[in-house]
């Protein structure tokens, strides 16, 4: 089993909790395949950019996201910069 399906198992019951409560639709549903002409990817390399001026460095992200046929699917939000000695 791949690793999508393996951590789509494991949420089985918070992903029911949110199509139900939250979203009302079927929203992060396994998938092998899609018709990319209904795919978009947005990305925003640097999230934060006057934060990023400012040297708030703490405060910068990357943002990457995927929606399909207006459904998100996923999300990614990554903090690039080391902020004090004792991050890794």
């Amino acid at each position: 089993m791949d690793q999508l399906h393996e951590n789509l198992l494991k949420r089985k019951d918070f992903n029911e909790l949110m199509r139900k409560n939250v979203y009302g639709a079927e929203i992060l549903t396994e998938f092998d395949s899609f018709n990319t002409e209904k795919a978009v990817v947005w990305i925003d390399p640097l999230d934060g950019t006057s934060d990023f001026v400012k040297g708030n460095l703490s405060a910068v992200t990357v943002l990457i996201g995927l929606v399909i046929d207006g459904i998100p699917k996923i999300g990614v939000v990554h903090h690039p910069f080391k902020t004090n000695e004792n991050d890794g």
